[in-house]
């Protein structure tokens, strides 16, 4: 039997033992956010166990966990509009892409059209294990034919028995398979229906902007946004509202006179106040401040994944607020306008992955 690690003890996470047996080849089992899985290095090696262990056919090919999207590019040629837009979405998440591989990719990883699937887990202490061990090639920890399971006490003996490693944690998993798509021609196909419904996969992508009083901060944001990602078209939309907004305000009229500066016309805006259902639909949460972040996480705990202050996201990093303007005179509006504009850039450029 394996070595068992317990990640329901609240342990932190130590990747030395599991490191250890993934560089000599060896495969380790442990929990998704969907169901248990196993993998390892994903060399041609790791893959032929897999196969023999599983008893499975060589022409379905196994999909690769990542930690962070900086690892796709091992194996990833490139990646398509639409497909940025689902990784934005829906990563990370329940959600299994596939993409065109890389030409030197090895034939154990890729399928016969050249392409390989690849996903990143929203279970937190694996992603953070595979930051730090690199991505793995992985399957569900199931015999081929029978159903795969989210219970550790359900994993067939046979699977435990070709382990080196196997990892406890029931608490994350939603006992359903990733759902796994395709983009072609623009248009999503779905190959595997799992977690996430179909109808919602074509869904736009939505980014919401909160302050205040939706006048200053999160209407610059908004317009700077949409004018960073308008290559994206209908496939991406940018919203913004206050917690404590009077609906139909214009913006303030120094926020305006500073975006024309830029040519960034703020003559449209209406301010809204923030709704439960604004946040139910917004696939990213960006809030101005510290303490507006606080609050939506103890409103909304279940979009704590997607509730960020905009220097957080864009930096990977705690920092100071984006300070409210109001009351300041042109410089003081043209000082925010750039801090903004600078962390949209950067938000927006993290959320859909252009690092090119």
């Amino acid at each position: 039997m394996p070595e068992i690690i317990d990640w329901e003890l609240e342990e932190p996470t130590n990747p030395k033992p599991v490191l250890t047996v993934i560089k000599k080849n060896k495969l380790i089992l442990f929990p998704t956010d969907t169901v248990y899985g196993i993998g390892g290095l994903p060399q041609d090696e790791t893959v032929e166990t897999m196969m023999v262990l599983k008893g499975r056919s060589p022409d379905k090919k196994f999909p690769i966990l990542a930690g962070t999207r900086s690892q796709i590019d091992q194996f990833a040629a490139h990646i398509p509009q639409r497909a940025r837009i689902l990784m934005a979405r829906f990563w990370p998440g329940a959600l299994t892409v596939v993409l065109p591989a890389r030409r030197e990719l090895s034939g154990s990883l890729c399928a016969a059209d050249g392409t390989v699937a690849i996903r990143i887990p929203a279970h937190k202490r694996l992603r953070e294990m595979l930051v730090k061990i690199g991505p793995l090639v992985s399957t569900s920890a199931n015999r081929s034919g029978r159903p795969a399971t989210g219970r550790f006490d359900d994993i067939d003996a046979k699977i435990l028995e070709g382990v080196e490693i196997a990892i406890r944690d029931d608490t994350h998993s939603c006992k359903m398979a990733s759902s796994v798509v395709t983009v072609e021609s623009d248009q999503i196909r779905v190959i595997r229906q799992g977690v996430i419904p179909p109808d919602v996969l074509a869904d736009p992508l939505r980014v919401l902007f909160v302050c205040a009083g939706n006048t200053c901060r999160s209407p610059m944001a908004e317009a700077i946004a949409r004018r960073e990602i308008e290559s994206f078209g209908e496939q991406a939309r940018v919203f913004s509202r206050g917690l404590m907004a009077r609906s139909g305000s214009p913006a303030s009229s120094t926020a305006a006179a500073v975006c024309s500066e830029i040519e960034i016309d703020l003559s449209n805006h209406h301010s809204a106040p923030l709704t439960a259902e604004d946040l139910a639909h917004a696939d990213l949460i960006l809030a101005m401040e510290h303490s507006q972040r606080m609050l939506l996480l103890a409103l909304f705990p279940a979009r704590r994944d997607r509730i960020f202050t905009l220097r957080e996201y864009a930096t990977r990093r705690p920092g100071p607020d984006v300070r409210d303007p109001i009351g300041g005179d042109l410089d003081t509006y043209r000082r925010c306008r750039e801090e903004i504009r600078i962390l949209v850039r950067k938000a927006m450029r993290r959320l859909l992955g252009l690092f090119q």
